[in-house]
């Protein structure tokens, strides 16, 4: 409180003081209010960021849960393409994995990318791209702006952007030793980097599908290993009763 003053110096009566104080008093109680609603808005949001990160984790849970059921690897990649919206905002999902020779990469399953995309001529393609760099070097390499990564081969980015994606995320499967394939998470903007709670939603996600791709495999090699001739690699005799049976 700033008075100008004429004259003599005033002296300051009892009111004068008690009036001072009481302002004083007001000013400190609206700043620790101001404070009070910035920490209720903090934590507020700070809730519904943990809340948000356990309901997704649940989700991963609940998906891995159904994965270890699975034993058939297209139902593994159809599955995850299903649960993708209880786990991640995306708008684009697609399930690509190497082919027996580790030579080409091929898209199993997707979601909202047009068939003509995932058909037939990009529907394999090969380990040169940004994908097999990702492959080869291993971790979650997130692309801002699809428009400028020269990484990409030219053909698959020129038909990721035609179908609407301006941004995507490569999550390797698999280690860099022994590579499975990638999850490609797709937008229709462009994202800056992606935060540490969503790296490592994305990373928990990855490990959750290759663990299921491991034990299906896995799996599938004691199944031929039982019903065929370690020698000659022939069906045997177990097989044959285990089809007659079927049949």
């Amino acid at each position: 409180l700033c008075v100008e003053h004429v004259g003599p110096p005033r002296r300051w009566s009892d009111d004068d003081r008690r009036l001072v104080t009481s302002m004083a008093d007001l000013a400190q109680q609206r700043l620790a209010h101001e404070d009070l609603k910035r920490s209720e808005a903090a934590y507020r949001t700070l809730s519904g960021s943990l809340a948000e990160r356990n309901r997704r984790l649940q989700a991963l849970h609940r998906l891995g849960t159904r994965l270890q059921g699975s034993r058939d690897v297209a139902e593994i990649c159809s599955e995850i393409v299903q649960a993708a919206d209880t786990v991640t905002t995306c708008d684009f999902i697609a399930v690509i994995l190497l082919d027996g020779d580790g030579g080409q990469l091929r898209t199993v399953a997707a979601r909202g990318l047009p068939e003509s995309l995932i058909g037939a001529d990009l529907q394999r393609f090969s380990m040169q791209g940004l994908i097999g760099d990702v492959l080869r070097a291993g971790g979650i390499r997130h692309v801002p702006d699809l428009s400028t990564e020269q990484r990409a081969l030219p053909a698959v980015r020129a038909g990721l952007i035609d179908a609407g994606v301006r941004s995507f995320t490569v999550v390797p499967l698999g280690s860099v030793d022994a590579p499975v394939g990638a999850l490609g998470l797709d937008w229709r903007d462009t994202r800056e980097a992606l935060d540490e709670a969503t790296l490592e939603i994305f990373d928990t996600m990855g490990k959750t599908v290759t663990l299921a791709l491991a034990n299906t495999r896995h799996l599938a090699g004691l199944d031929h290993q039982a019903h065929h001739d370690s020698l000659t690699g022939l069906p045997n005799r177990q097989l044959l009763h285990r089809d007659f049976a079927q049949r």
